[in-house]
């Protein structure tokens, strides 16, 4: 065996690849292991189970999803920059380089990584919405709920098997202006 220098970024990476080519659920000890040529037991400096490798996977592609929102929202406000952030979530970007498969978030929601992550993210919705909603109870609920319809939409687009994309992205819009129309 080959002797390798491993680091966090290179086990997390390896864990990512493997759940944009397979999904979340494929991402465990021994597959990454194999992926970096090692073996498993070294894995366990890096993540506690498959679980925690999978969470670790999961924050790091929510951060890197928050990084691109940023990047890409730049410049733009209110319902334009939330119609924008909508639309990268669901149906993603041809440039984008993130795993869109995040029908698990809810399951690896109480890893710690992975809350932090979802924090930023919900933060920057509130953020958006601020400038048009005073009351703190309604942002927070405003708030709530474009993250479910988002990422409840991005659930149901990855998981189904044909359809016709821009009649499902129209009635996502459509949808997505009167949720819009109804809370700012």
């Amino acid at each position: 065996m080959k002797k390798r220098i491993l680091n966090d970024d290179l086990v997390i990476n390896a864990a990512l690849e493997i759940a944009r080519k397979s999904g979340f659920k494929d991402v465990t000890i021994t597959k990454v292991a194999k992926a970096l040529d090692i073996q498993p037991q070294s894995m366990y400096r890096y993540a506690e189970n498959s679980d925690d490798l999978r969470g670790k996977a999961m924050a790091k592609s929510l951060q890197n999803l928050l990084a691109y929102l940023y990047q890409h929202l730049m410049g733009e406000t209110g319902q334009t920059a939330l119609k924008k952030l909508a639309m990268i979530i669901v149906f993603g970007n041809q440039d984008q380089q993130l795993i869109n498969d995040l029908g698990l978030l809810s399951e690896y929601r109480e890893h710690p990584a992975v809350a932090e992550a979802f924090q930023g993210l919900y933060s920057l919705i509130t953020q958006l919405l601020k400038s048009s909603i005073e009351n703190e109870n309604d942002l927070r609920r405003a708030t709530q709920l474009l993250i479910d319809l988002v990422l409840g939409e991005n659930i149901s687009v990855h998981s189904q098997s044909a359809g016709n994309l821009q009649t499902i992205k129209e009635d996502f819009e459509a949808n997505l202006d009167r949720v819009l129309a109804l809370i700012m």
